[in-house]
């Protein structure tokens, strides 16, 4: 099966602790996030759940916090049962941000994985995180 790696990068203009809030909190995540507020407790083995409405539907995904280092790395599962998918492990995706220092403010990196080789799920990711990218930088 092909190992599909989705990798996006942005540079913002802020500081890494108001990065770090604007990406864990629910009243920013719903501004760049598909109009969804996660909800979680932000500590590995944890639930995290993304809700919302968006475009005439509810939107709803959930997780599991794998790894946390506040202010520098958050990785995470999600699954969106809206994809048709069966919610076994193995539809799970994986999502890790990493936010790097850099003269101009905050590099974010960010890397989803777990297609297992579902060429057009990985697209279909691909597009959403660009939106999520472009509302980002709306708000810096």
């Amino acid at each position: 099966m092909e190992n599909l790696i989705i990798n996006k990068s942005i540079v913002l203009n802020t500081d890494a602790a108001t990065l770090w809030k604007v990406l864990t909190t629910p009243e920013y995540t719903q501004k760049y996030m598909f109009n969804c507020a996660v909800k979680s407790h932000w500590k590995p083995r944890c639930c995290i759940e993304w809700r919302g409405h968006y475009q005439g539907y509810d939107a709803y995904q959930k997780g599991t916090v794998v790894e946390i280092e506040p202010l520098h790395k958050l990785a995470y599962t999600t699954f969106d049962p809206n994809f048709g998918l069966p919610d076994v492990p193995e539809n799970y995706l994986t999502v890790t941000y990493e936010l790097k220092p850099v003269p101009e403010g905050i590099e974010l990196l960010l890397s989803t994985s777990g297609f297992n080789g579902n060429q057009q799920r990985c697209e279909h990711t691909a597009a959403g995180w660009d939106q999520v990218i472009n509302n980002l930088s709306k708000l810096f």
